[in-house]
């Protein structure tokens, strides 16, 4: 390998932008491109804002037998324990200092046999985890979540990814050729070649493979957001933390002057979000104005229950991608693994490419 190897990344989002910067902070020379006009327009543009370790075990089932799903849970989880740390200290690097956030994150309950099973399921993967209750509604408190702006993140990094040497194409179209020693990109015609190519595009990633006749695992799943504007507007009785509601996978979270409802699996529209949370807090949903920004996009979600980060079957095309849930709670843990997997030659049997 080159002293400074060109890792060119397929995908502007959290987990592309995540993969820069751990390249570009080992000397790497590194090429962003992103097919749409803007970064992280993706899965992660309008997210719920938390660094959720406690929230490993996948949300879909991935048809493995339990003891199968249980390891891909304990991976993740392992992975995710690094989350934290790694991202509050990319945070203050950044300045992004938001409003004054309450730590942890909260998941509540409709009733007590819910919460207890939910507990046991925690407590096999080492979740930390506390007994509470929310909205006169058994919860769980999990201490080393956090929360902040995905979004918000995105473009400060981009930023100070540009100032230290990054490359950023947007807008346009890109194809793989591959070729005797690695891959090469075309790009609107113009032909860029890279020691190593990592595709981290989302739901997109089986387009992109298509062609070279591979193929992964990825199921996009639809996710909603609703924004509205919370100025003025009495919140003491939220708590700060994000609030997860189990029954319907979705969470209010509030930013510095916004309220977001977000998530939901399986729905087809942003309705049944308004009215689980109308039922959930009636009382400050009658006081909300109308959204002011509704949000819908595909969230990558892997059929193995854990994330892919991998090299393909081709000599130098790699792969970060399938993360679900876990977007922004795995992004810098997931890029730090590939830089090692790529310039130490690490392995990572738990993420490889399904057989």
């Amino acid at each position: 390998m080159t002293q400074h190897p060109h890792i060119l990344i397929i995908g502007a989002g959290l987990i592309g932008i995540a993969n820069a910067r751990a390249f570009i902070s080992r000397g790497a020379q590194v090429t962003l491109v992103e097919q749409k006009s803007a970064i992280g327009c993706g899965a992660g543009f309008a997210n719920s804002g938390m660094i959720h370790p406690s929230q490993a075990w996948p949300w879909v089932q991935s048809g493995l037998c339990d003891k199968a799903q249980l390891a891909a849970a304990q991976s993740i989880a392992k992975l995710a324990r690094h989350a934290a740390k790694q991202t509050k200290a990319r945070m203050a690097a950044l300045s992004l200092v938001g409003q004054a956030r309450e730590p942890g994150c909260f998941q509540i309950f409709d009733n007590e046999a819910a919460r207890a099973a939910a507990l046991a399921r925690y407590n096999l993967i080492h979740i930390k985890t506390e007994i509470s209750q929310q909205f006169s509604r058994p919860a769980l408190y999990f201490p080393d979540d956090f929360s902040g702006d995905a979004y918000q993140w995105c473009r400060a990094e981009i930023n100070a990814l540009i100032a230290d040497g990054l490359t950023l194409h947007l807008g346009e179209k890109l194809s793989l050729i591959p070729d005797l020693v690695g891959f090469s990109v075309r790009l609107n015609g113009n032909i860029i070649k890279a020691d190593h190519v990592i595709i981290c595009a989302g739901h997109s990633v089986n387009t992109l493979l298509s062609p070279l006749n591979l193929s992964l695992p990825v199921i996009p799943i639809r996710g909603f957001a609703l924004d509205f504007d919370a100025q003025g507007l009495d919140l003491s009785s939220l708590p700060k933390a994000p609030i997860m509601d189990a029954a319907s996978r979705t969470a209010l979270t509030r930013f510095d002057t916004t309220l977001r409802l977000s998530g939901t699996l399986g729905e087809r529209s942003a309705a049944p979000l308004w009215q689980r949370w109308c039922r959930l807090i009636p009382d400050i949903m009658r006081r909300l104005p109308s959204p002011h920004q509704v949000w819908s996009g595909e969230r990558p979600i892997c059929a193995l229950g854990r994330p892919v980060i991998s090299q393909s079957p081709l000599k130098g095309l790699w792969v970060n991608g399938g993360h679900g849930h876990m977007g922004w709670t795995l992004a810098l843990p997931s890029a730090a693994l590939m830089a090692r997997m790529i310039l130490d030659g690490d392995a990572a049997h738990k993420f490889s490419w399904p057989k």
